[in-house]
């Protein structure tokens, strides 16, 4: 009985068609067909297999060529994202942990060490924080306060002017120590440049002497929230 071999590829069709022993005995005009089918088969499986590893390569090929696009496209994306991100990132931070200072009117709190920054310049030696992106920022300060009998007024200034959601006091009749400060969210420009001053001090009970007030530990920082493009 024949057997018929058929191969399909995606351009290549192929089909070898065998006799029996039978059908090779009573044909002379089929003498050869066995080797001929023989040599067929070989020379079809090595088709196959020439095809097979031509089509694989190419899917190979097309696949890592694939994968290589979507990584590119994916580092570029993140990278975009990441960019986008630190864009909206600034902070700034002055702190004075050891010296502290005296509360005069009119000066500025006194720092001795900077902090982490990033889109700001945090000067020690100027007692400020310059901005450098414009957008709505946070605000925050504290400090802890040893004085006599004495009534304080402290403002948070955006450039050399007071800003008026920031100001915050003390008063007492007695020696006090106590901690005191505030946060604000306000609106930032390129330029501004942010400190803490002393506004006023007096004593309740002798207005004439001036009071005794230390302040200790003060902490100012600045955080954007949200930046303009």
């Amino acid at each position: 009985m024949s057997k018929i071999y058929k191969h399909a590829s995606e351009d290549l069709m192929y089909k070898v068609v065998f006799l029996d022993e039978e059908e090779t005995e009573h044909t002379e005009a089929f003498g050869d067909v066995a080797d001929q089918s023989e040599d067929a088969l070989e020379e079809t499986e090595e088709k196959i297999e020439a095809d097979f590893e031509q089509k694989f390569s190419r899917k190979h090929r097309e696949k890592k060529s694939d994968k290589k696009y979507k990584e590119k496209k994916y580092k570029k994306k993140y990278k975009k994202k990441f960019k986008g991100k630190e864009d909206q990132k600034a902070f700034g931070s002055l702190y004075n942990f050891d010296i502290g200072g005296f509360a005069m009117d009119a000066a500025p709190i006194n720092f001795t060490a900077e902090g982490p920054e990033f889109n700001t310049d945090a000067n020690q030696e100027e007692d400020t924080i310059h901005i450098f992106k414009d957008g709505n920022y946070e605000i925050t300060f504290f400090m802890d306060i040893l004085a006599n009998s004495a009534l304080a007024n402290f403002a948070i200034f955006r450039n050399d002017t007071q800003i008026n959601e920031s100001k915050f006091s003390f008063v007492s009749e007695d020696t006090i120590q106590t901690t005191l400060g505030k946060t604000i969210h306000t609106e930032l420009e390129e330029n501004d440049v942010i400190s803490v001053r002393t506004i006023n001090t007096s004593s309740p009970n002798v207005g004439y002497e001036p009071p005794t007030i230390r302040y200790l530990n003060a902490a100012l920082t600045v955080k954007l929230l949200n930046g303009k493009d």
